[in-house]
């Protein structure tokens, strides 16, 4: 059998309101739990789902319940007993449990197991059984059906409803007369008996086991009593003198001298009185010739004698006093093996009287037995067939309610019951499809998607989400070796941050959408982590949106490149194409030919005025500009320069001041360059 270790010695108690729930396939291998389940022990969902349901089996629990269990389940019938269950940490939990088939087309299916609280005394009194059974002392006790059963269990409980109110109301109607006369003789020979075996076997016997405690109490002090001897290695080591032992025995001798004249009251024959004068004798002579000289010897101080009267007059005394109390005790015993035998036989005869009385009336009485069988096996048949058809989904039976009786009550009562649960499975499968649909609509909509529950243990995620995280997944596996983005589900996202603790306190308290920038390995993503608080105000956990936003970061961190190169004058640097898609690729090629627009007519101005400089006013650009870069050109082109080109510095001063000149097209630039 499964043993689930470690254990601790931690009880869980359950709550009045508790309703722990689960289902397995015909393996019993867990299909199904419910949060209760997941509260009390302590697993997760992943760890549960698909393994063998004694994963919770606690190593207190004997095997013969489970054997039982499993028996009465694959027979069809429901078991109902108390069990001990193991949590993850170690901690256990104790349940009343009723498991029952599942049926699907008639067939089982699977099992269903629903545990509520036990009470504290049933708890107290089963757990005694089951110690019993694991060290294998239950004798003829057997778990059958969930309830403890002596031997192989009666009969009686296999019998239909209607026999038995039959035989029951046949022996109440008819014997009952007779039966509590013969009870009332059978309890006053019991009682007669009782109280002599009381008087004359237990009393005595109990006062004999005295005097020999007492008798071998006397032998141990006097043993006692040599370790006070000056010349022994212990004598230093006693806080007491050797007088409480001698007091000790003097007052055994006294005790036992008093138990003894109460013991020859109980006397009432011969042969007991012959043994029990023989059994006196042999303890005077155990005290007068052994334990008095002993104790003498000690007082005087002589320990050798005292040792040397206990090994030849105490022990061999005492053994001879010994055996005369067996003597004694061999009599009581067959003595009340004699009353023994008496009783049974008084028994067996009124037993006889008793079968022959019942056999007498039972004719009386059958045909108002068999007019209540009836009466009540038709209505119960009717309620069987309605409850078979209730547990597999069939809520539409038929009932009759126009009974007002006990039988017709339960009736009633089925009836609402069945239209109570026609209700509650509708209303279940209607929210069930209406969660379906929107899990469909996460599951492809292409923001990715997490929700977690108020443990912080995620609960969903969607194809996005875990697209994201695939993405990302070689770089998280760097932090986090066990990372599967495949296998989120009952993972803690507290193993996503550097700092749990700050993590489980935002999202315990924030009330609005929180925004975060992660960056994982090169992986830039932003988390928008908003609450689920339902209509009262309970916090149910968190759902979150996740963006990846590496390719965004990555071409602003190039863009921010070339602002500052262009800032320095530095026209050079450009935006990588590869890898690029949609807007980024357009971004890309845009800000490149900006900057190759840019970078050329900076540097055509440049070698322009640089030749200017020099004094050569003769230099034309000629590239095909728009914009500034025309309106620039065409001023140097323009008839104003021309008075000023004998002097360089100030042609140079003309021509940037022109600047606010008329702007041209480049076709109006030419003419009049011709025309000049």
């Amino acid at each position: 059998m499964r043993s689930n270790l470690p254990v601790t010695q931690n009880e869980i108690k359950l709550r009045d309101a508790t309703l722990i729930v689960s289902k397995t396939d015909l393996q019993g291998r867990i299909t199904y739990i419910n949060k209760d389940f997941l509260d009390i022990s302590g697993f997760t969902e992943a760890e549960l789902i698909g393994q063998p349901h004694n994963i919770v089996r606690h190593p207190d629990m004997p095997p013969e319940a489970f054997t039982d269990f499993w028996e009465t389940l694959k027979a069809g019938r429901p078991w109902t007993g108390l069990v001990k269950n193991r949590c993850k940490n170690g901690d256990y939990y104790w349940v009343l449990a009723n498991a029952t088939p599942i049926y699907e087309s008639g067939q089982i299916s699977g099992y269903m197991s629903v545990r509520r609280k036990a009470s504290e005394s049933a708890i107290s009194e089963v757990d005694v059984i089951y110690r019993q059974f694991r060290e294998k002392r239950q004798g003829k006790l057997r778990i059958q059906h969930g309830a403890v059963v002596k031997g192989r269990g009666p009969l009686w409980q296999n019998k239909s409803i209607g026999l038995k109110l039959g035989l029951v109301l046949g022996f109440l109607a008819l014997t009952l007369i007779v039966q509590g006369a013969i009870g009332l003789f059978v309890i006053s020979r019991t009682n007669d008996v009782v109280r002599d075996i009381y008087e004359r076997r237990t009393e005595p016997v109990r006062m004999m086991g005295s005097i020999g405690k007492l008798m071998a109490d006397n032998r141990a002090q006097i043993l006692l009593g040599l370790q006070h001897d000056p010349a022994g290695a212990y004598a230093k080591l006693h806080d007491h003198p050797v007088t409480v032992h001698h007091e000790q025995v003097k007052k055994n001798i006294e005790e036992i001298t008093a138990l003894w004249a109460d013991y020859q009251k109980t006397i009432h024959s011969d042969g007991h009185r012959k043994d029990a004068a023989a059994y006196a004798e042999a303890r005077k002579k155990y005290v007068q010739e052994g334990l008095l000289p002993a104790v003498k010897a000690q007082q005087e101080g002589d320990f050798n004698a005292a040792n040397q009267i206990l090994l030849r007059k105490i022990n061999p005394l005492y053994a001879e006093a010994s055996a005369r109390a067996d003597t004694i005790f061999k009599y009581h015993t067959d003595r009340a093996r004699e009353q023994f035998v008496e009783s049974q036989t008084e028994y067996e005869r009124v037993r006889l009287l008793t079968i022959f009385g019942v056999l007498g009336v039972n004719g009386l009485v059958i045909f108002l037995a068999l007019m209540l069988i009836r009466s009540i096996t038709r209505p119960l048949s009717l309620v069987v067939d309605t409850l078979g058809n209730v547990s597999q989904g069939n809520y539409s039976n038929k009932i009759d309610v126009s009974r007002n009786d006990e039988i017709g009550k339960t009736l009633q009562g089925l009836q609402s019951m069945q239209t109570r649960l026609g209700f509650e499975v509708a209303e279940t499968k209607r929210q069930a499809d209406e969660t379906l649909r929107i899990k469909i609509a996460l599951d492809n909509v292409s923001t990715g998607v997490m929700i977690a529950n108020s443990e912080r243990t995620i609960i969903y995620a969607n194809h996005s989400v875990k697209k994201i995280l695939k993405g990302a997944e070689a770089a998280i596996r760097q932090q986090l070796p066990n990372f599967d983005a495949e296998k989120m589900i009952g993972v803690n996202i507290d193993t996503f941050h550097k700092n749990p603790a700050h993590q489980a306190r935002l999202l315990a308290t924030f009330a609005s959408t929180h925004v975060a920038n992660l960056e994982i390995g090169g992986r830039h993503l932003r988390v928008s982590a908003s609450p689920v608080i339902n209509d009262r105000n309970e916090r149910l956990g968190a759902v979150a949106e996740w963006l990846d936003r590496t390719d965004e970061v990555l071409v602003e961190r190039e863009v921010a490149n070339i602002v500052e190169g262009a800032s320095r004058g530095d026209f050079l640097t450009r935006l990588s194409l590869e890898g690029k898609e949609g807007f980024f690729k357009q971004l890309a090629q845009g800000l490149n030919q900006l900057s190759d627009v840019t970078q050329t007519g900076l540097s055509d101005v440049a070698r322009v005025l640089q030749l200017v400089a020099a004094g050569d006013l003769t230099q034309e650009i000629e590239a095909d500009y728009q914009g500034i870069f025309l309106a620039g050109n065409c001023r140097r082109q323009s008839g104003p320069v021309e008075p000023h080109r004998r002097a360089g510095q100030q042609s140079r001063g003309n021509l940037l001041g022109h600047g606010r000149a008329q702007r041209h097209s480049q076709a109006e630039c030419r003419e009049r360059q011709a025309g000049q």
